[in-house]
Order: structure tokens, then C-alpha cells, then sequence
């Protein structure tokens, strides 16, 4: 995992327009691509539900912060499938209507704001998808020992990627 990180950290490393434009890829992940589309796609979505005007200047650190965090799904749902966690397509359509029910929306609400915005239905299914692996994950290799509901897995688990993201954001304004 250790090794598809750094790989990861090192083919991130283009980040003119032209290199963008011409390569498409923003990282591999052990054999795994992760686009520059995908990278888009996300930041989109964070602008589009976060309500946080988007600028050139945050839009870059946003691609920053989204690669990091799509690098980590696909480190996570690499590790689901080596233990053989299957997500169906009937549990993420599933956890589509319960965000949807908690803002207020129907699952067609969604798929309209999706198109609104010009996002694609897959970028929120593709990180739906690696939150239930990772979550399935977590509670077959610790659910026999520890009894933790699946808030307190959402918790920890959004504290833990906010420690993760400040410290890189710390680390990447010290290097700059």
C-alpha cells in the first residue's frame, strides 16, 4: 500500500495545463489510473455541493486535495477486493437516496443537480462506492472485537482524512 502511495505521489507530479490537456492521467495507484477527468469530476462536485465560491487559486488547491483523497479510495478499495468485499450497485443506489433524503431531495433531485452542474452520476458513485467498501472493510476485520456503530466509523474515519489532509496542507505550504 506504502508503495502505491509514493507511486501515486510521484506520477501526481505534472500539474501544468498542457501536461493536463495532453496526458490525462493525474496518478497510478498499483496499476490503477486515476485521470485528470476523475480529478475534475470531484472537485466539481465539492464545489457544486459546497457552496465555496470557486476561484483559479482554490480550484488548484481543491485538485490537490481531491487527488490525495482519491488516491486513498483506491487504496482502500484495492484493499477491500484483496479480502473480496463486493459493493452491488443496489447498496450505493441505496446510500444515493439516503443523502438524498437527508438534503431534502429525491434520488431524481440528484441525478438533476449531478446534471446541472455538469457532473457525472459516476463521481459520486465512485466515492459512495469506496466509502461503503472501506466501511464493510473495517467492520469485518474489527466488527468481532469492538462493537462501533456506523457513525462512529463516520467519524473517525472524517477526523482521521481531516488530520491527513491539514498535515499534507501544512507539509505542501512549508515546501512552497
Amino acid at each position: 500500500a506504502a508503495f502505491g502511495l509514493m507511486q501515486a505521489v510521484f506520477m501526481a507530479a505534472p500539474s501544468t495545463i498542457d501536461a493536463r490537456d495532453v496526458e490525462g492521467i493525474a496518478a497510478i495507484v498499483n496499476d490503477q489510473v486515476i485521470s485528470l477527468y476523475d480529478v475534475d469530476q470531484r472537485v466539481d462536485l465539492f464545489f457544486a455541493t459546497s457552496g465555496i465560491k470557486k476561484t483559479p487559486q482554490m480550484n488548484e488547491r481543491m485538485r490537490e486535495q481531491v487527488l490525495r483523497s482519491l488516491v486513498d479510495e483506491k487504496l482502500q478499495l484495492q484493499e477491500a477486493e484483496r479480502v473480496e468485499i463486493k459493493i452491488e450497485d443496489d447498496e450505493i443506489k441505496r446510500r444515493m437516496e439516503s443523502l438524498a433524503g437527508e438534503s431534502s431531495m429525491t434520488l431524481d433531485g440528484i441525478k438533476s443537480f449531478l446534471d446541472a452542474n455538469k457532473i457525472e452520476p459516476e463521481a459520486l458513485e465512485g466515492q459512495l462506492h469506496a466509502e461503503l467498501a472501506w466501511r464493510q472493510f473495517v467492520r469485518r476485520s474489527f466488527g468481532g472485537r469492538v462493537k462501533v456503530g456506523d457513525q462512529e466509523v463516520d467519524e473517525q474515519y472524517n477526523k482521521a482524512v481531516r488530520a491527513v489532509n491539514q498535515t499534507r496542507y501544512l507539509v505542501s505550504e512549508i515546501l512552497l
